[in-house]
């Protein structure tokens, strides 16, 4: 049985969940405990998010390469477009650091993820093991 449907629904029900979360009014954050680690909320955020994008549309480039620019494209430019929509909202600015903290949180998951999936073929290419 395929895992992808579940991925592709974690996928979509945690993306919004992110998306809810990064646009609620700065008045209301401050009723949250975690608004003291930001930086470490928003990096975990887009970790989880890469890793859920990666399960949900596994790769579909010849190259690992092309597949991981084609992700970290993908969810940088979201990223940055993410921090840029809270700039209207009541309470809430565009931070570099937030972004710093999204892109890295993408990065870590792609290192981790393609880490993992190398160890686990024995260290070998993924067109080693297809043949």
């Amino acid at each position: 049985m395929s895992t992808r449907p579940v991925a592709l629904t974690s996928l979509v029900v945690f993306w919004c969940m992110l998306f809810t979360a990064t646009h609620i009014p700065g008045s209301v954050l401050q009723e949250f405990p975690f608004s003291a680690y930001d930086l470490i909320v928003h990096f975990v955020g887009y970790f989880i998010l890469t890793v859920l994008y990666m399960l949900a549309f596994p790769h579909r480039e010849k190259s690992i390469r092309q597949s991981t620019c084609r992700i970290f494209t993908i969810l940088a430019v979201y990223a940055i477009f993410d921090e840029l929509l809270q700039g209207p909202i009541p309470g809430r600015f565009v931070s570099l650091a937030d972004i710093g903290a999204n892109v890295g949180g993408v990065i870590l998951a792609l290192v981790t993820v393609e880490g993992y999936r190398w160890l686990s073929r024995g260290g070998r290419s993924s067109k080693d093991v297809a043949h």
